[in-house]
């Protein structure tokens, strides 16, 4: 364990000496300083002797050794740098951040949302694996850490660097927006190091759409009875019949009725429940598929008997469409290219409106939400939008 003493080193100009705290870690030492200082008067061979700095200097150890104390034997894993952040902490407020965000993810999936809860989750992940231990106290959560994070994961994993800073950042404003109270005068985290620390700007995804006989190719792709080959191309027809709906929803959609497949989408009916609400028509093109795949229990489809988690039927879908893409030579073919394509169909080939597509997609946060409020939601647009992009996709692969 660390261990700590007062160290009066060299006399400044003016003839003040300044106190510090010695810090030793490891056959490690470091200086910490105190913001006092001492006169020759307070001084006997570099030893303090006024009792009122003796009694500050004594209060301050004893914060240090609280610090590191917090810790248990983990402080003895740690590298001298990290111990002294630790030990020099003043916040009277000083909490464990990885705590909070266990317990904010698993509100997130109580709220239903999966797919938000896990990215969060890995970039918490990430900080764990970069920080080397199990706790991680907001004060220790400055712009130093952070950045050094922030370059570890450019060094270690690109790719995902932009959404991890992106996500945690999140989490440490939750944090602050759960933790003070501006108005009432509590602020117990003062700081946000993630003003200073931002994501990297993320590359430009590839854009999914296929180019419409692509569709078409993969709708008559032979492939055995009950296979993942099937379920995929199925899977990934229906979808583009409804909308380019996502494999969750999929995953879980309820029997039509009257004619019309009503749902709230998974991915953010937990922001805005009515926002998530979706009606689509059963168009005929369809009634081949749902026959095929007739669920029980009020299910649509039977993907929820097959697969005994909407995980399992995602990644059988997934290892479907990369098969069925290497053997039509479609690079990078995933499920999500229905959706995509669909939306791109609509505008550039069907003269279709942006906010109409919009609506198909059930996108959340668009500008008009609140014109939307007094206004009875109707389907009769995207009803519309739907018929002619399938028809505009059976014309261009005749």
């Amino acid at each position: 364990m660390p261990s700590f003493r007062v160290a009066v080193t060299s006399r400044r100009k003016n003839g003040e000496w300044p106190i510090y705290i010695r810090m030793v870690h490891g056959r490690k030492y470091r200086l910490l300083p105190t913001g006092l200082v001492a006169s020759d008067g307070d001084l006997h061979r570099k030893e303090l002797r006024s009792s009122a700095l003796i009694d500050r200097t004594d209060a301050i150890m004893k914060r240090m050794r609280d610090n590191v104390n917090a810790y248990g034997e983990d402080i003895t894993e740690l590298g001298i740098d990290v111990v002294a952040r630790i030990a020099q902490r003043r916040h009277d407020f000083d909490r464990d951040f990885f705590s909070f965000a266990r317990k904010y993810v698993e509100r997130l999936r109580t709220d239903g949302r999966e797919g938000t809860a896990k990215a969060k989750e890995a970039a918490v992940r990430s900080l764990r694996r970069f920080v080397e231990r199990d706790v991680l106290y907001y004060s220790e959560m400055d712009v130093r850490l952070m950045t050094e994070w922030r370059n570890w994961l450019r060094r270690t994993a690109r790719s995902v660097s932009s959404t991890y800073v992106a996500n945690v950042g999140s989490l440490f404003r939750a944090a602050r927006k759960e933790f003070n109270d501006e108005d009432g005068g509590m602020v117990r985290i003062k700081h946000d190091p993630f003003r200073t620390v931002k994501p990297d700007r993320a590359p430009q995804a590839r854009k999914k759409a296929l180019d419409p006989y692509d569709i078409v190719r993969i709708r008559d792709f032979p492939a055995a009875p009950g296979s993942v080959i099937a379920l995929a191309r199925d899977a990934f027809v229906i979808s583009f019949y409804l909308l380019g709906m996502n494999c969750a929803d999929l995953y879980e959609a309820e029997d039509p009725v009257g004619g019309r497949l009503d749902y709230h989408r998974r991915k953010t009916r937990g922001r805005n429940y009515e926002a998530a609400h979706m009606s689509v028509k059963v168009v005929d093109e369809l009634l081949p598929y749902i026959e095929r795949h007739k669920g029980t229990g009020g299910k649509m489809f039977d993907f929820s008997d097959r697969y005994l988690s909407e995980e399992c039927f995602v990644k059988a879908v997934g290892d479907g469409m990369r098969r069925i893409g290497e053997a039509l030579g479609i690079e990078g073919l995933t499920f999500y290219a229905a959706r995509h394509s669909w939306a791109t169909y609509a505008v550039n080939e069907c003269g279709v409106d942006i906010y109409t597509v919009d609506k198909a997609l059930c996108h959340s946060g668009r500008a008009t939400k609140m014109t939307e409020v007094y206004i009875k939601k109707d389907f009769k647009d995207v009803d519309r939008a739907n018929r002619r992009v399938i028809d505009f996709v059976e014309e261009a692969g005749l």
